[in-house]
């Protein structure tokens, strides 16, 4: 496999995974209420440990976009500094589509933060779930 189409795959993968931490933390949501019980007439019903699994959620769902943000941002900037400079370097009658210029790999300082909000992320509804199982298994009444 050619360092391209693994680096791609990998990509790939990490983006699926996003995708699925975020469905999982959306239905973490979903589950917390429905534990609580809902909306009830003197407020939603929250024990410690659901309500540190919702927020663990909330937590997961902002580093996603947080994550996103970073990384949309950072690439921006570095690609607009890229074309400029290109376009800067065209020479008297050269075409002035640059958008086939080689610009290398992204800057060092993008993808290590990128990752570990990637990774927080998947730790912080990867808790949740376990702080859920908890509360299910605290409120299953085996003798």
């Amino acid at each position: 496999m050619l360092l391209e189409k693994g680096r791609a795959a990998y990509y790939d993968s990490s983006g699926t995974t996003s995708s699925i931490i975020r469905q999982l933390a959306l239905a973490g949501i979903a589950v917390v209420w429905l534990l609580a019980g809902g909306l009830q007439k003197d407020g939603v019903h929250l024990t410690q440990i659901l309500l540190a699994a919702g927020l663990l959620i909330v937590i997961s769902l902002f580093l996603d976009l947080a994550q996103y943000v970073w990384t949309t941002a950072c690439l921006a900037v570095w690609v607009w500094s890229k074309e400029r400079k290109a376009r800067k370097e065209l020479q008297p009658g050269e075409d002035a589509n640059v958008d086939e210029k080689e610009i290398g790999d992204a800057p060092s300082a993008v993808l290590p933060i990128m990752w570990v909000l990637f990774y927080l992320k998947a730790a912080a509804t990867a808790t949740a779930y376990i702080l859920i199982g908890f509360d299910l298994g605290n409120r299953l009444n085996v003798s």
